[in-house]
């Protein structure tokens, strides 16, 4: 029964295989007489290339460009609410807001961002791709060093943790 079945199945396969080479063989024939076949000569008017704008020539045309985008105000403020509930009051003493390094990050991320698109709407542009750290870290620190964190649940007030680091520890960011 077994070796009958896979007769009936090998003369499907067989058959089916010869009808998809023959319609190949077909297509092909009809691919090579269009081949053969001579382009009728058309005349069309040459096409110019586009003209580019510069980032320059379209800055001075709109020059909102160059300020933090109202699009991703929405964002921003979202990413900043969510924020707020990020660090762990009495974390790692009393009076302090713990951010794990994850946390501080995500806050320092968005924040420096933004400040970045402000600066640039104020004609301020990096030096360079190393610069870019050093604005990080040195906003880092001064978040830490000029802020507290107002908790929404408690009202309170406490200073800034990042990784169990305090005040009185040597800063890095």
């Amino acid at each position: 029964m077994n070796k009958q079945a896979s007769d009936v199945v090998g003369a499907i396969v067989r058959e089916k295989l010869s009808d998809y080479v023959e319609m190949g063989e077909q297509t092909r024939g009809a691919e090579l007489a269009k081949a053969k076949a001579p382009r009728a000569k058309t005349k069309s008017a040459p096409v110019s290339p586009r003209r580019v704008t510069s980032y320059a020539d379209y800055a001075k045309r709109v020059p909102a460009i160059q300020t933090p985008h109202v699009f991703r105000q929405a964002e921003v403020d979202r990413v900043l609410l969510d924020c707020r509930e990020l660090p762990t009051p009495d974390k790692p003493i009393k009076n302090y807001a713990g951010y794990s390094r994850a946390e501080w990050d995500k806050l320092l991320d968005v924040v420096a961002r933004h400040m970045a698109d402000v600066c640039e709407g104020a004609g301020l542009v990096y030096k360079g791709s190393m610069s870019v750290g050093h604005f990080r870290k040195g906003l880092s620190v001064l978040m830490q060093e000029s802020f507290v964190h107002h908790d929404p649940w408690d009202e309170r007030n406490r200073f800034i943790s990042v990784d169990g680091r305090i005040d009185s520890d040597e800063r890095k960011p």
